[in-house]
């Protein structure tokens, strides 16, 4: 945060820097600033302090809200500060469920808003993501199959979302998808999760919040439908730690099943990766046999 104070002028550099240091104390608490936080100095004193002092983004604003007095405006600058620390993939997937705004706009709408932004206002070279939808006609097709140990979990491939079984009420995507694709009256649930090694700050946090989205959805008596582009490489990894920690299937087991499913399955390595350090033991998820 300090990199910032070379672009005050001079005669203010000290003044801010020592706002930035008792922020930045050993054992600081977005509380040792409520007095007053509706004041921009002590809301940003005390925003700080609460990212300095978690482990995650979530952590950074419960600790800005449990600060007290004007923590709408404090959680808003640490919200800010903890994006641009752990990325918008950080953001629970429950959290993005319950997230909306004005006027009737919901999680999706607003990541649509914010990538806009960055990109001054510019959609990529396929409208993305503003166009209606962002699917290239090439893209390999895969209907809607159900996953190898949930009926009620199908798996496809972004194309599948025109003729999703009509049991369906949930959508979970792991790639990106324009305005129009998922139909009326489906919630839609967006994974920001990127089909390429290195590019994703922590692939392991967004797979198993995936899943566990996905046995949420279950519990609630959904139906749901999980797709990637092509239902190659994303779907599979997330189909098949979906069935090692939500429906005690061992991993090798899990990983064959969904092969079996899919025609295009071929996971990243870097996926595969991650799915190793998150997937239950044997012991813990069921035995070979099972």
């Amino acid at each position: 945060m300090a990199a910032g104070l070379a672009h005050l002028p001079a005669e203010r550099r000290d003044r801010w820097a020592a706002f930035i240091d008792a922020a930045l104390a050993p054992g600081a608490h977005p509380r040792d600033f409520s007095a007053s936080n509706g004041w921009v100095v002590r809301a940003f004193q005390g925003a700080l302090a609460a990212v300095a002092g978690a482990g995650s983004l979530q952590d950074a604003l419960e600790r800005a809200v449990r600060g007290g007095n004007d923590t709408d405006t404090v959680a808003a600058i640490a919200g800010s500060l903890a994006g641009a620390l752990y990325g918008g993939s950080a953001v629970p997937l429950s959290w993005k469920r319950r997230l909306h705004g004005w006027p009737g706009l919901g999680a999706d709408d607003l990541v649509r808003l914010a990538v806009l932004a960055a990109r001054g206002g510019k959609p990529d070279k396929i409208g993305w993501p503003s166009a209606p939808s962002s699917a290239r006609p090439w893209f390999q097709h895969t209907p809607a199959r159900r996953h190898p140990h949930d009926e009620g979990v199908w798996l496809g491939s972004q194309s599948a979302l025109a003729d999703l079984p009509a049991e369906v009420d949930a959508v979970v995507s792991l790639c990106r998808l324009g305005t129009s694709e998922v139909p009326v009256g489906v919630e839609a649930v967006g994974v920001w999760l990127i089909d390429e090694a290195g590019a994703n700050l922590d692939p392991d946090a967004v797979l198993a919040d995936t899943v566990d989205t996905i046995a949420a959805l279950r519990a609630e008596g959904r139906t749901v439908f999980v797709h990637c582009a092509e239902a190659r490489s994303r779907t599979s990894a997330v189909a098949a730690l979906y069935g090692n920690r939500h429906r005690g299937i061992p991993i090798a087991r899990a990983w064959r099943d969904v092969e079996a499913t899919l025609p295009g399955f071929a996971p990243q390595p870097f996926l595969q990766d991650a799915v190793a350090r998150l997937a239950v033991p044997a012991a813990s998820g069921g035995s070979e046999a099972a």
